[in-house]
């Protein structure tokens, strides 16, 4: 099963959108996005709370900085539903344009072997 399901099973909607209020209210400097892994990409956690103003590549090397991958290995980000977005582009402008009904911002990260070269 995968992580974003769990969450979503294991809270209600309204207790997501309750959660998600209280942290961008808290930290209103950050939004909170749930990062789901593939392709045996393991990451220590799933829940972040990400600075509205860097670009979402900063916070992707962020995470690959606490992974090992192979030279050769990527790391690609997709939304919740499939759509893969610029790495420039700031936090800020994907969770405006792809965030959830409840206010949390879905991650999908997989690694992809990214120059031809199988180890």
């Amino acid at each position: 099963m995968s992580f974003i399901k769990e969450f979503k099973q294991e809270l209600s909607f309204d207790k997501r959108k309750e959660e998600s209020e209280y942290l961008k209210k808290k930290y209103s400097d950050r939004y909170p996005i749930i990062c789901e892994t593939y392709n045996d990409l393991k990451i220590e956690k799933n829940k972040y709370l990400v600075p509205k103003n860097i670009p979402m590549g900063n916070f992707i090397y962020t995470i690959r900085k606490k992974i090992k991958l192979n030279s050769n290995e990527g790391i690609f980000a997709l939304t919740e539903n499939n759509i893969m977005f610029s790495m420039q582009l700031l936090v800020s402008e994907i969770y405006k344009e792809h965030k959830a009904n409840d206010g949390f911002l879905y991650i999908i990260l997989s690694k992809e072997n990214t120059f031809g070269v199988n180890n």
